[in-house]
Order: C-alpha cells, then sequence, then structure tokens
C-alpha cells in the first residue's frame, strides 16, 4: 500500500476493522492509529513525535494532524479527536474537493472517491489549513538550512 494514494482510513466499530480507502477498499483488523504509525515508521517519524512537533509549531491543541511523509509533506488530519470511534483521518493531499451537505461535508478526492463525514465543512478546510501551514513552515527551514549550508 502506497502511502500517497490513500484517501483516508476509519475504522468501522460493528466490524472491528479499518477501512482503507484507495482506489479500493483495503481492511485491515488495525486501528487507524496503528495503521498511521506503521506509515510514519517507513520514513523514520512517529505519530507522537509528529503530534508533539506539529501542536508545538502551530501552537495547537486539539485534532493534530500527522506528518506521515516527509519528502512529499503528506499529512493526515483526524475529523474528530482521534480516540472517537466516528474519526476519519484524510489525506490532505489527496483532497480535490471540498463541499457542504446540510451538516455534513462530502469531500471529492482526486481518484473520484467521495467521503461524507459528520464534520461541518469549516472544520474540514481547518485542518487542510493547519496541513498547508506546516508544510510552508518545513519549507520555509528548508530554504533557511540550504542558505546557511551555502555561507
Amino acid at each position: 500500500m502506497l502511502v500517497h494514494e490513500i484517501n483516508a482510513i476509519y475504522y468501522d466499530v460493528k466490524k472491528k476493522k479499518s477501512i482503507i480507502y484507495s482506489e479500493s477498499e483495503i481492511v485491515s483488523n488495525e486501528k487507524p492509529i496503528v495503521i498511521l504509525e506503521s506509515l510514519c515508521h517507513r520514513y523514520g517519524l512517529s505519530c507522537l513525535g509528529s503530534f508533539t512537533a506539529i501542536k508545538e509549531c502551530l501552537n495547537i491543541h486539539q485534532k493534530c494532524p500527522v506528518l506521515v511523509h516527509p519528502l512529499l509533506q503528506i499529512y493526515f488530519f483526524p475529523t474528530c479527536s482521534y480516540k472517537d470511534d466516528d474519526c476519519v483521518w484524510i489525506n490532505s493531499k489527496q483532497i480535490k474537493q471540498i463541499k457542504s451537505k446540510d451538516v455534513y461535508t462530502e469531500i471529492v478526492f482526486n481518484n473520484g472517491f467521495t467521503l461524507l463525514c459528520k464534520v461541518g465543512i469549516r472544520s474540514i478546510k481547518k485542518q487542510c489549513k493547519r496541513c498547508e501551514l506546516m508544510e510552508q513552515h518545513i519549507l520555509k527551514q528548508y530554504q533557511i538550512d540550504q542558505l546557511s549550508l551555502k555561507l
């Protein structure tokens, strides 16, 4: 499973399995946070380290995104507390469009897959913005590092 192809990860409480939405649906016995941790480990990261760094950089305390792939700057953000059974982890790089549907939000992904979330559109947009801000922060740090190496 390639991390950049994953749209979202959701835990089905009834089936006690996670569903990984990609080109097809992949079922896993692991909880979403364990799947994310495994994806992070591929690139020498951890969820806890990512949470800590992003919380500090962006001064946030809830619904913190996770950097999963540092080179491609792939972030997954939770739709609610990651401890909540209804939490869906969304790959911010795969979002094509966000639409409001009453109290729900419809997320259209680059591959045409759509997902209806029990979260308002403002919340999803705020999460997307957090991912963008963190990406900009890291890119700025890389530029500073490059300049200091040239001196």
